[in-house]
């Protein structure tokens, strides 16, 4: 009866006009998450040091929560010979071993998570575009400051409150046992109140597309949000079908490496700015993009980013390796340290905005998205790019997709969908090119007509099958 009428509640709040619509797109996503925009909003004009302190001090909660709750970091701390309070700042956490997924997979759920809480929440998976999907307990303070996050990025790019964003993501299976109801709330809290639009990022052929277009076109004031592969199949759709261009307040992309080319081509084609994020299904609203575009704002408030290398320590700002991110506010399921296979770096420098928040660069793939050459030099996904443009093959012939896979040390499988045939000059350009940089390899280039997407809906234009660096 208690739960019937918290619903009611919770219907009437949401469809109430007198309400402000800032109010009710927020209490949409948690209870709690207008109270951690309005903490955000205030927090990123912070000074440097009130932001380190701010942080510093959710730090040393979250390790004392997970020492005396969690089985799995008890064990570890106490491996290493640590008690809570020898971890009180940011900087200590580098005396606490990474997580890894094998960690998880190997203790989830009992060990890595807390016994009276799971049990009423959510089972939830990431999308498995690296391998097998990883499983997890959300937490709903972490998705109240991941949401907070998320809005105010919006809010840096332009956004007003009502404002229709359309979203091209992974499809998030039902449940079969729902119940109208449980639809229906789904319906106002995740569509109709925040007046977000979600399109399958899975299933984008030209049936499909042509049903997205016309229902983006319904809206008057709209953002075009999702996988960057996603919204550049959305972007040649409609110049190959000589359809009337969409015109978006702005774009933002997520989930896959934002190349300078994809940028430029998505401003080409729906003539607005577009803005970057960076979060993983685990940890969301980590970084964000302002409209100075000079890198990443870290969501401080709400997590911690260092980046180590292969023997996980930290390196210094400004070289790369894999990001170690520390969710703040994750009590149900801790994730401290979380190799999550991305890589990056950070930046030491401030930005124009004024805002104090630290900042690193913009994403450069996953640990197995690197090419190692036989002559032992290691590439990222970006730099394929490079290579192509100095080719002649990204502008000269219509490149459309571009997947290369490394089977082998000294083996490339380059494949390819261009508009139209490129030249025997220009590709040979490109293998030479490739030989130059990674040593002598067996090059093959290799023409489809369409590349597979992952079934999360993702592209992976740079995959090893050997071992990656880190």
């Amino acid at each position: 009866m208690k739960h019937h009428i918290e619903r009611i509640k919770l219907y009437t709040y949401l469809l109430n006009p007198l309400i402000p619509r800032k109010n009710r797109a927020c209490r949409s996503f948690g209870k709690d998450v207008l109270l951690s925009y309005n903490l955000l909003e205030k927090s990123q004009w912070w000074s440097r040091p009130e932001l380190k302190n701010y942080q510093n001090e959710k730090v040393a909660k979250l390790i004392r929560h997970a020492y005396e709750n969690i089985p799995y970091y008890r064990q570890l701390l106490k491996q290493h010979r640590l008690l809570p309070e020898d971890i009180k700042t940011a900087e200590d956490l580098a005396k606490i071993p990474v997580l890894t997924k094998r960690n998880i997979r190997e203790n989830f759920p009992d060990k890595i998570a807390m016994p009276a809480k799971y049990s009423d929440l959510p089972l939830c998976t990431t999308g498995g575009s690296t391998g097998e999907p990883l499983k997890f307990f959300a937490d709903a303070c972490s998705d109240a400051l991941a949401w907070a996050s998320f809005f105010r990025f919006l809010s840096w790019a332009g956004y007003l409150w009502g404002d229709r964003v359309n979203g091209f993501w992974r499809e998030v299976p039902k449940a079969a046992h729902r119940r109208f109801y449980v639809d229906w709330i789904g319906f106002l809290k995740k569509r109709y109140v925040p007046n977000i639009r979600h399109y399958n990022a899975s299933k984008m052929n030209d049936a499909a597309l042509a049903f997205y277009i016309e229902q983006i076109k319904r809206s008057k004031n709209f953002v075009l949000s999702g996988y960057v592969s996603a919204l550049k199949h959305l972007a040649r759709y409609i110049r190959n079908k000589g359809i009337e261009p969409l015109h978006p307040k702005f774009i933002t992309t997520t989930a896959e490496t934002l190349s300078e080319v994809d940028r430029e081509l998505l401003i080409n084609s729906f003539q607005c700015d577009v803005f970057d994020q960076y979060a993983c299904t685990e940890i969301m609203g980590v970084a964000n993009e302002c409209p100075e575009h000079s890198g990443l704002h870290i969501s401080s408030e709400h997590v911690v980013v260092e980046v180590v290398n292969e023997k996980e320590e930290r390196v210094l700002d400004g070289e790369y390796g894999q990001l170690a991110i520390t969710d703040l506010d994750n009590y149900t399921m801790p994730f401290i340290r979380y190799i999550n296979g991305d890589l990056g770096r950070l930046l030491s420098r401030d930005c124009a905005c004024g805002r104090s928040l630290p900042m690193m660069d913009y994403v450069g793939g996953r640990s197995v998205d690197v090419i190692r050459g036989p002559n032992g030099t290691i590439v990222h996904g970006l730099y394929f790019v490079t290579l192509l443009k100095e080719a002649g093959l990204y502008d000269g012939y219509n490149i459309l997709d571009y997947e290369i896979v490394q089977k082998k040390t000294d083996v490339l499988d380059c494949n390819f969908v261009f508009g139209k045939k490129p030249s025997g000059e220009a590709v040979e350009a490109f293998r030479n090119a490739c030989r130059d940089n990674l040593g002598q390899m067996q090059i093959n280039i290799n023409f489809f007509k369409e590349i597979p997407k992952s079934a999360s809906g993702k592209r992976r234009f740079i995959r090893s099958e050997i071992n990656s660096i880190v």
